[in-house]
C-alpha cells in the first residue's frame, strides 16, 4: 500500500510502477483513490494490476496532490470487487496490510463493537472492512485535527489485540492499516514493514520501498505515522496515544 501528501501536485509515477511490480506477488486486485477534487475518485480492479489496462492509465496519468493505492494478496475474503481496498465512506478512506488473528472466531465479537450505521454499510467478507468500520465507529464525529485519527486507530489496534491475539508469536495480528481523507494521513506499523519519505511540502508513505532512493525511513515497529493538513509528518508511538473509552454499545472487550 502506498500514499502521498503534496503542498504542488506530484507525479507519482514510480510508485505505482512500483506496485505494479508487486501485484505479481499480489495479485488480487487493486484500488487506487485520488482526493484532488471535492469528493474522493476511486476506481478499483479484481485483475492483477501488471496485467490490468485501467492500472496502466492510471499510471500515465499520476500527478496528484493527495492519493492512496493498494494491491490486494487476499488473505480473507473472495477475490471481487467488494473485498478491493481502499474502503471509501464518508470521504475517508482506509487500507490494510495484514491478516486479524482468528477472524473468523472473532467476527461476531467485532461486529457487535461496530456502531449500526458502520456495521450496515459492510458489503464484503473481509477482516479489513469489519476494521475500517470499527475506525469509523471509534472516531465518531470528533475529525478536528490529525490527532482525533490517530487517537482512533490506537484504539483500533489495541481492541483488535485485546480481542483476538494470543501470547504466542503464531497468533499475533498484523495491523498495518492506513486512513485518510485527503487533508490528514494516518498509518501504523503492527507487523508488516512500513516507510516514509519526507521532504518540504511532501509526505509519501509506503509498505515497501517502492523506488530506489536513501531517503526512505523505516518505521519502528508498534508505531504510528501522522501526516497533517500542514504537511508535518511525525512518528510515535504506539501506545503513546490515548485509548477512547468504549462507546455505549460496546459490551464485549476481552479474549476468548
Amino acid at each position: 500500500m502506498f500514499a502521498v501528501r503534496s503542498r504542488l501536485p506530484v507525479n507519482v509515477t514510480d510508485a505505482l510502477l512500483g506496485l505494479q511490480r508487486l501485484s505479481r506477488e499480489h495479485g488480487d486486485g487493486w484500488g487506487v483513490v485520488r482526493f484532488d477534487s471535492q469528493d474522493p475518485w476511486i476506481e478499483t480492479g479484481t485483475h492483477a494490476a501488471h496485467a490490468c489496462r485501467r492500472f496502466d492509465a492510471i499510471v500515465q496519468s499520476s500527478e496528484t496532490q493527495s492519493l492512496m493505492a493498494h494491491v490486494r494478496l487476499a488473505s480473507v475474503g473472495g477475490v471481487n470487487s467488494r473485498n478491493i481496498h481502499p474502503f471509501v465512506a464518508d470521504n475517508v478512506a482506509f487500507m490494510h496490510n495484514g491478516t486479524v488473528n482468528a477472524f473468523e472466531t472473532h467476527r461476531q465479537t467485532l461486529l457487535e463493537l461496530t456502531e449500526p450505521r458502520w456495521r450496515s454499510s459492510i458489503q464484503g467478507e473481509t477482516d479489513s472492512e469489519i476494521c475500517f468500520a470499527l475506525f469509523l465507529t471509534f472516531l465518531g464525529e470528533e475529525r478536528a485535527d490529525v490527532h482525533a485519527y490517530a487517537r482512533a486507530m490506537a484504539t483500533l489496534v489495541q481492541r483488535i489485540r485485546t480481542i483476538c491475539d494470543g501470547s504466542g508469536e503464531d497468533q499475533k495480528s498484523a495491523l498495518n492499516f492506513m486512513v485518510g481523507d485527503g487533508n490528514r494521513l494516518v498509518a501504523t506499523r503492527c507487523g508488516r514493514s512500513l516507510f516514509t519519505f519526507n521532504r518540504q511540502g511532501l509526505c509519501f508513505i509506503s509498505s515497501e520501498e517502492l523506488w530506489p532512493s536513501e531517503q526512505w525511513f523505516e518505521v519502528a515497529e508498534d508505531s504510528l505515522v501522522t501526516v497533517d493538513a500542514d504537511f508535518t509528518i511525525e512518528t510515535t508511538p504506539l501506545d503513546s496515544w490515548t485509548h477512547g473509552a468504549a462507546p455505549s454499545w460496546c459490551t464485549v472487550a476481552s479474549a476468548s
